[in-house]
C-alpha cells in the first residue's frame, strides 16, 4: 500500500469517484493506474477473454468499435491532454470517456460507420458538428452523392450533443484512422 500523497498531487480532483475517500493509502494496482503516464494519454483495450491490455491507435479503436463492445472488454479513451485519470473508471462492457460509461451496441456501430464514411468523403470534424453539411463540400461531391451524405449526416444527429459519443467517434475516425483504411471496418 502506498500513501495517497505519493501517488496523486494535492490538486487531484478525482476523489469524488473513490469508494473510500477517507483512506490514506492506495493499493499497488490503483497506484499504478494513477501513475503510469500512458494510461492518461493513450487509448487502451482491456480484455478478460484474452487476459491482456493493449494500447490502441485510432485505427485499432475503429476496428474494435466495428462491433459491439462485449462484457469481457473495457475500453478507455482519455482526453488527449492527459489531465484526467480515466483508466480507474474502466468498466466491463463499456467505454470510459469524458467521465461517462458508454455502452456500445449495434446502433453505435452503425452511427460510427456513417461518421467514418463522411470523414472519408472529406468532411472535417468541425463541419460534422453542423446541422447540415457545408454546401461547398457537398457540391464538390456531386448530386449523385447528396442522398448518401444526407442520410449519413442525419445518423450523427444523436451524437452531436452527446460529447462522450462524439469524442469516441472522432477518435475512431480521425485522419490517422481513415488513412489506414481501417476506419470503415
Amino acid at each position: 500500500m502506498l500513501p495517497i500523497e505519493k501517488v496523486v498531487s494535492t490538486r487531484f480532483t478525482g476523489y469524488h469517484s473513490w469508494a473510500n475517500r477517507r483512506s490514506a493509502v492506495l493499493c499497488p494496482a490503483c497506484s499504478w493506474a494513477y501513475r503510469h503516464p500512458p494510461l492518461r494519454t493513450e487509448i487502451h483495450l482491456v480484455s478478460r477473454r484474452h487476459r491482456r491490455m493493449m494500447q490502441l491507435t485510432p485505427a485499432g479503436l475503429a476496428t474494435v468499435l466495428a462491433e459491439p463492445v462485449t462484457a469481457d472488454s473495457a475500453i478507455v479513451i482519455p482526453e488527449s491532454n492527459g489531465r484526467k485519470h480515466v483508466f480507474p473508471d474502466a468498466a466491463w462492457g463499456r467505454i470510459a470517456a469524458l467521465g461517462a460509461q458508454i455502452a456500445w451496441g449495434s446502433r453505435e456501430v452503425e452511427v460510427l460507420k456513417a461518421m467514418a464514411r463522411l470523414r472519408r468523403l472529406g468532411f472535417s470534424s468541425l463541419s460534422l458538428k453542423a446541422a447540415t453539411p457545408p454546401f461547398r463540400r457537398l457540391a464538390a461531391l456531386g448530386p449523385d452523392r447528396f442522398e448518401e451524405v444526407l442520410v449519413d449526416w442525419s445518423e450523427l444527429k444523436q451524437w452531436r450533443h452527446a460529447a462522450p459519443w462524439w469524442t469516441v467517434g472522432l477518435r475512431a475516425t480521425g485522419p490517422s484512422a481513415a488513412q489506414s483504411g481501417e476506419a470503415n471496418a
